[in-house]
């Protein structure tokens, strides 16, 4: 088990290629990119509490499998307001 530790994050990994996996490695670029939007689109302090709790909203993504999918939709939800 020590030893496939070198496969991780490579295409050899056979565990990478789960929904699961894929959601999490998109997850990151999909955060910065909706948090930089209401970043700068900030006029108002209203919009500034929204990005505040886009920033808060990434502490949903926990669990496993199936838990870990549906609190990425809400995630995924809760940042595309």
């Amino acid at each position: 088990m020590a030893k496939g530790k070198r496969l991780r994050g490579t295409p050899f990994d056979p565990f990478g290629r789960a929904k699961v996996r894929r959601e999490e490695r998109r997850l990151p670029a999909e955060y910065l990119v909706a948090l930089r939007e209401a970043v700068e689109g900030a006029a108002a302090p209203e919009d500034l509490q929204t990005a505040q709790a886009m920033a808060e909203a990434a502490d949903v993504v926990r669990g496993y499998e199936d838990i870990k999918l549906a609190n990425i939709e809400r995630f995924r939800a809760a940042i595309n307001r």
